[in-house]
């Protein structure tokens, strides 16, 4: 008599070390996202090995399975130990902000206030895409990559690269046409189609992709890239490298790499010395986690549970999270939020949160407490919009000081084309107080700009002229 003995089934197996070399390649070897969803596989494969218990080789089991579970085992361990029940304190201060006002902080000047969104600088993009340049129809063989906030010539831009539509448009080309810079402060400017070819560009495939040379120039370390231009308009992929550390399970930003994308030199920085035309060494998503530890840790790991006491975490409206603002401070690109309250729906800021997107510097914009926040400033002017708010709708409210007050500016666009239609300003303080500015923004910047401003601008053409004067007397 013939026994059949049933073969194990090793499928669960090849599925577990195919998922993680997608997930090593692809995100990185040492998050906590990984090692779950590989325990996750692991615990599916020793129901197989129970199943089949005998029939697969001894080593598989002491050689392979076991040190990868006891590995992750011993890794949730250490995140529980350094977690906020322990060190919250130390979550707290990721980033240590000093005070500071925000007559002392935010800009003055109506006319270096974006106005323009991604989306918005993405329609005018769109049109200048559509176009053909040197015979070739770029629609059919690129597509637009995602806007970048930049500065330019000290001047805010949003830059958007063009990457591969497919394989065979990268095999085709092997390097992209340009680059379109979109004016992120007047939304009356034409968008700028920059001739400049370089083969290194999103989409491309094996090594002409800036993101996997980078990825293995630095030994498959998580990574955060985005483009910027040098002085020279020069493209460059900035790479952010990331290092784990186990206080506040989060990253830090360990070095900066450059990728030329023309010629494919890649230059190494240290935060210390980084090239002034860096606007972005720290990403986004980064700091976004330092402020929320700021505002829920700061006075202890219990408080956050109970008493919750001058608990704090960023306004959000409409999807937004942090986003970049300029300061009289410093004159770079800072992530900045405002912070409310967690126990409160009445669409107040306690305090303001900027952080410097190059160097980690933080300040705290005290006196914001009792400020209408983003999400009351946009309902307000939504509900002036009368008739047109079927039409239209308020985004982008950015701080300014106007009239000596804080104000917002917030941009009006058609909800269907995403076009700019008006600006607005809102009183922080009262919301009432809401003055709407038609698209001629050059025939009403002079209108608008405060007593104090103008009275200034006097002065000095005044001094001027009295120094002419001085010069004449005394050549004569």
């Amino acid at each position: 008599m013939i026994r059949y003995i049933k073969k194990p089934n090793n499928f669960p197996i090849i599925i577990t070390f195919l998922v993680a070399f997608g997930l090593i390649f692809y995100n990185s070897p040492f998050t906590l996202t990984y090692w779950n969803i590989l325990s996750f596989f692991i615990g599916i494969n020793f129901f197989v090995i129970y199943k089949n218990f005998g029939r697969i080789k001894p080593f598989l089991y002491f050689k392979i399975f076991l040190p990868i579970v006891i590995f992750t085992i011993i890794f949730n361990i250490i995140s529980f130990i350094f977690s906020p029940l322990f060190f919250a304190k130390d979550y707290a201060t990721l980033i240590s902000p000093k005070d500071t006002t925000f007559n002392n902080y935010f800009v003055n000047d109506y006319s270096k206030i974006r106005k323009v969104t991604e989306k918005m600088a993405r329609v005018k993009a769109d049109k200048i895409f559509g176009k053909n340049i040197d015979g070739i129809d770029l629609t059919s063989q690129y597509e637009l990559d995602k806007g970048s906030i930049i500065k330019f010539k000290n001047k805010e831009y949003w830059l958007f690269t063009l990457r591969y539509s497919g394989f065979f448009q990268w095999k085709e080309n092997r390097n992209v046409k340009g680059y379109i810079l979109v004016d992120a402060i007047n939304p009356n400017e034409k968008p700028i189609f920059k001739k400049y070819k370089y083969k290194y560009a999103s989409g491309a495939f094996l090594f002409e992709n800036p993101y996997y040379i980078m990825y293995l120039k630095n030994n498959l370390r998580e990574l955060n890239i985005h483009p910027e231009l040098n002085e020279n308009g020069d493209l460059y992929w900035i790479a952010e490298v990331l290092k784990y550390k186990f206080i506040g399970n989060t990253f830090f930003v360990d070095k900066v790499f450059t990728l030329n994308a023309r010629s494919g030199k890649i230059n190494q920085y240290n935060l210390n010395n980084l090239p002034s035309w860096i606007d972005k060494a720290y990403p986004k998503d980064l700091i976004d986690e330092y402020i929320r530890y700021y505002g829920k840790y700061k006075n202890g790991f219990l408080n956050s549970l109970f008493t919750k006491k001058n608990i704090a975490t960023p306004t959000l409206f409409q999807n937004r999270e942090i986003y970049l603002i300029e300061n009289t401070t410093n004159k770079n690109l800072n992530w900045y939020t405002g912070m409310t309250s967690t126990n409160s729906n009445d669409n107040s800021l306690l305090y303001g949160i900027s952080v410097n997107a190059k160097n980690l510097k933080s300040y705290k914009i005290k006196d914001l407490n009792g400020i209408t926040d983003e999400k009351g400033a946009i309902d307000a002017i939504n509900s002036k919009l009368g008739a047109n708010s079927i039409r239209w709708k308020a985004v982008l409210p950015m701080p300014l000081i106007y009239k000596n007050a804080f104000f917002y500016h917030v941009s009006i666009i058609d909800k269907n084309s995403g076009l700019y239609q008006k600006s607005s300003l809102i009183n922080g303080k009262n919301i009432s107080h809401i003055e709407f500015i038609n698209s001629s923004l050059s025939k009403n910047i002079s209108k608008n700009l405060s007593k104090k401003d103008l009275l200034i601008k006097k002065v000095e053409k005044l001094e001027k002229e009295l120094k002419e004067l001085k010069d004449m007397l005394i050549s004569f």
